[in-house]
């Protein structure tokens, strides 16, 4: 079609609409970014500062008490029992009423006695087979045959 004046060539006019479109397309992008800078506006490196320090404290107080709890926990599992701190960690329980002796031999001094069914903490076994008490009684001792063990039991 030939040129007549007014009218654009047919190209031109595309090109003419191409950037009229490109144009408005920037202009709404433009916008949304200052409407988002507004909504949201940049964070001052003091207050990002403030933010560290906030988040620093509470991973220190959070590992504080994670700390405590863990501490609590194995402080009720001594005091229950559950966890023997003495080195053999071996239990025991007397099968009758049971001497407990100063020292490892049937004429040593008496200190007290046991009652069927009472359990004991043992600290090792003497070649004579004599049991030393750590609970009750730490350091005596009690003959061997009439105790029943959780597992065996050091040599002195």
């Amino acid at each position: 079609m030939p040129w007549m004046p007014g009218r654009m060539p047919h190209g031109a006019q595309q090109r003419a609409q191409k950037a009229l479109h490109d144009a408005a397309l920037a202009r709404a992008a433009q916008q949304k970014h200052l409407s988002d800078q507004l909504a949201h506006p940049p964070v001052s490196p003091a207050r990002r500062a403030g933010r560290r320090r906030t988040s620093q404290v509470l991973g220190v107080v959070a590992a504080i008490l994670l700390v405590s709890l863990i501490g609590l926990a194995i402080w009720l599992l001594i005091d229950r029992g559950i966890i023997n701190l003495n080195e053999s960690g071996v239990r025991g329980t007397s099968t009758v009423i049971l001497r407990v002796r100063e020292a490892p031999t049937a004429s040593s001094q008496i200190l007290g006695r046991l009652s069927p069914g009472q359990e004991v903490e043992l600290d090792c076994q003497t070649a004579g087979g004599w049991d030393r008490l750590v609970n009750p009684f730490e350091g005596a001792y009690v003959f061997d045959d009439y105790i029943r063990r959780s597992q065996h039991l050091e040599r002195c």
